[in-house]
C-alpha cells in the first residue's frame, strides 16, 4: 500500500481564549485526496480548528503543519494552493460583485471563467450589485466561488451551507460531487448536520469537549 501525502497534520494542539480551552491536545492527520467531514455541535471548536490549518490562529502549544509547512509560516506560494470559505462569508462589502471577482481573479492564472459564469447564472447573482447588499445566501455563494474558481489543492469549507436555502444547498452539494472527481484535491467541510455532507465525504472527524471523539472512514461510521 502506498503512503499518502499528509496535507494537514496536527500534533498535541492546544488553543485557549482567556480561561476557556477550545482545543485540548488535538492530534489528527488529513491525507491528500480525502474528503473529510468535520462534525460536531455548534461551539465545540470546529471553526477554531480550521483556522489553525491556514494560520489564522496559532496554537498555545503543539504544532500544525499544512502542505508541508508550519501553518504559522505559510507563504503566498502555499496560500495560493488553499481555498477557504469562512462561515460568515466575509467579503469586501463596498465592491460590486464584478469588481470583487475581477480583483480576486488577478491573483490566479488558473481562474475558471466558465465556473464563474455558471455560478452567476445558476444562483442568479447580479454582477452590478454591491457585495454588502447581497442576501446571506448570495454572499455565501460568492464566497464559495472565490474559494473554488482557481482550483485549490486544499479546500476548507466552514459551515458552507448554513446560509443557503434548500434549493441552493442541493445545487452546492451537486457541485461538491463534481469537485471530488479530482482525486488530487483534498476537501475539509465542517457541519453540525450530517445529512448536509454525507453524500460527499469519505472520512469523518467528530469533535466534542475540545477533542476528536471519532476519526474514521465514513463507511465504518455508517456501519456502527
Amino acid at each position: 500500500m502506498s503512503i499518502k501525502e499528509k496535507v494537514v497534520q496536527m500534533e498535541k494542539v492546544v488553543k485557549s481564549f482567556g480561561s476557556k480551552e477550545v482545543l485540548a491536545g488535538i492530534d489528527l492527520t488529513i491525507e491528500k485526496g480525502r474528503i473529510v467531514g468535520l462534525l460536531g455541535s455548534n461551539g465545540v471548536g470546529k471553526s477554531t480548528l480550521l483556522r489553525h490549518i491556514i494560520g489564522l490562529y496559532l496554537p498555545n502549544s503543539g504544532r500544525v503543519t499544512t502542505l508541508g509547512t508550519d501553518a504559522g509560516k505559510l507563504t503566498a506560494k502555499e496560500l495560493a494552493r488553499i481555498g477557504y470559505v469562512h462561515q460568515e462569508g466575509e467579503l469586501i462589502d463596498w465592491m460590486t460583485v464584478r469588481q470583487l471577482l475581477d480583483y480576486v481573479r488577478t491573483y490566479y492564472q488558473s481562474w475558471n471563467m466558465e465556473l464563474q459564469d455558471r455560478f452567476v447564472q445558476d444562483y442568479d447573482i447580479s454582477l452590478k450589485a454591491r457585495v454588502g447588499s447581497l442576501s446571506p445566501g448570495q454572499r455565501q455563494i460568492v464566497s464559495i466561488l472565490t474559494a473554488t474558481a482557481f482550483g485549490p489543492e486544499l479546500l476548507i469549507l466552514d459551515e458552507p451551507t448554513s446560509a443557503l436555502d434548500p434549493i441552493a444547498r442541493g445545487k452546492f452539494l451537486d457541485f461538491l460531487l463534481e469537485l471530488i472527481q479530482d482525486e488530487s484535491r483534498t476537501i475539509v467541510i465542517s457541519s453540525h448536520i450530517l445529512s448536509d455532507v454525507e453524500k460527499v465525504i469519505d472520512h469523518v472527524l467528530i469533535m466534542g469537549k475540545g477533542g476528536i471523539l471519532r476519526d474514521c472512514g465514513f463507511d465504518e461510521l455508517r456501519e456502527e
